[in-house]
């Protein structure tokens, strides 16, 4: 999050906080240093969990691609359809070039491609717990190669803040599952009934939303979406909004889950304070 302060007309000289996100929006409210403090310290001290432990233990016959492998390259290609990539926000308009490379530093990627998804495939060799996830900083519209653009987590390692990535030997050593390896793989442990998840930058109306803009990759926006879960009482098939950011949407299936994208999909973030 970065914040601006800025004197308008009409204010009485009372200087404005403005709050930019990287993935969705804005927003801004007169300044208040007890409330800017409030603001930013639970997003300062959040826990990053993004890193990545290859391991080179795909089985053969899943190096090349699987029936849920085609399945997310499908449906990662209706998301340019649906009018939800890269992003509904123009992030470069508004951070200095010093920022977006501190952004990419702060990630580990060289560009920003918003979005992704994961669904469950069992890999009886490398146990019960398996999910073929979208890769960081790739594009989502153009998947294509295993171990590159599509990684397979076998585990997560939430102490160390770590996804366990099996990957084919010969793997592109740059690759990177998705920094929002952490939530999916709460949602996965805390809801076996789940399928498929999705994440992308967008809204939808009537769902129930976290009430703080943690950043994406953290334990504690993990955390956060799989409470709002526990309370609607259907998380295997439902719809959490991330404040200033998009939603999570989790289903039986990517099918299950693209056909009611389809049906209410709002391509513009609402930002609110």
């Amino acid at each position: 999050m970065a914040a601006d302060g800025f004197r308008r007309e009409g204010t009485g000289g009372i200087p404005e906080c403005y709050f930019t996100t990287p993935e969705a929006g804005y927003y801004h409210y007169a300044f208040d240093p007890d409330r800017v403090y409030k603001s930013i310290l639970p997003i300062a001290s959040a826990h990053f969990a993004s890193e990545n432990i290859m391991t080179t233990d795909l089985p053969e016959q899943y190096r090349q691609s699987s029936p849920v492998v085609d399945e997310i390259k499908k449906y990662a290609a209706e998301l340019n359809n649906l009018g939800v990539l890269p992003a509904p926000f123009p992030l470069r308009e508004l951070l200095p070039s010093e920022d977006m490379e501190h952004l990419y530093r702060l990630f580990g990627m060289t560009g920003l491609s918003y979005g992704n998804m994961s669904a469950r495939e069992t890999i009886p060799e490398l146990g019960s717990y398996t999910y073929w996830m979208t890769g960081r900083g790739v594009n989502k519209s153009a998947l294509s190669k295993v171990g590159k653009d599509i990684l397979l987590v076998k585990d997560f390692d939430f102490e160390r803040g770590a996804a366990i990535v099996s990957v084919p030997p010969g793997y592109d050593p740059k690759a990177r599952v998705s920094v929002d390896a952490v939530e999916h793989a709460m949602i996965y442990k805390t809801f076996p009934e789940v399928g498929a998840i999705v994440h992308v930058h967008a809204w939808m109306k009537d769902i129930v939303c976290t009430r703080q803009n943690f950043p994406c990759g953290t334990v504690e926006i993990a955390k956060e979406v799989a409470a709002l879960l526990s309370m609607t009482g259907t998380p295997a098939r439902t719809v959490v909004g991330l404040k200033n950011h998009g939603i999570t949407v989790t289903g039986e299936s990517l099918q299950d889950i693209f056909g009611r994208l389809r049906a209410g999909i709002l391509t513009e973030v609402p930002a609110f304070a």
